[in-house]
């Protein structure tokens, strides 16, 4: 009898820790705002094959096969009519320093913006780190759920 006792509350503890590590993946603004709002962890990650990507103020075609991410850990929400816009939305922005194959060594400058109808606008450009020249401005376009997806953690 003790040792069916035991399995138990093993099994409760093992299912307990497994459900604490999982990421929440997040369907809407208002989702993300919620995550935000409670402290939570919030990463985006977005599948540029998938996405509208525009450069040099035209379409391109051949949108790259890549996969790129960022968190949201500066963020500020704006809601609808606050700053006369029309739509809610939340804007975050990050800026890293890496070497690109072609480019070199840049600022890789991402910044997002969530709407409240699910559509996503992400601008990327590389700077340069000595001149601030820039060197690439590139802007997709999609939705959540379908070239971005966001976790919660």
């Amino acid at each position: 009898m003790k040792f069916k006792n035991i399995i138990a509350v093993l099994m409760v503890l093992i299912i307990s820790s497994m459900a604490v590590g999982q990421d929440n993946q997040l369907k809407s603004l208002d989702d993300v705002m919620k995550a935000l709002e409670s402290g939570k962890y919030v990463r985006i990650v977005f599948y540029y094959k998938k996405c509208k990507l525009i450069s040099e103020n035209e379409e391109v075609a051949r949108v790259p096969d890549a996969i790129g991410g960022m968190t949201l850990e500066t963020f500020e929400y704006f809601a609808e009519n606050s700053i006369g816009n029309k739509e809610a939305y939340l804007s975050a922005s990050e800026s890293v320093l890496i070497h690109h194959p072609s480019q070199g060594i840049v600022y890789n400058y991402a910044k997002v913006r969530i709407f409240k109808s699910g559509k996503i606008r992400l601008i990327v450009q590389y700077i340069d780190p000595k001149t601030f020249e820039l060197k690439m401005d590139e802007s997709f376009y999609t939705t959540i759920g379908d070239g971005a997806i966001l976790f919660a953690k």
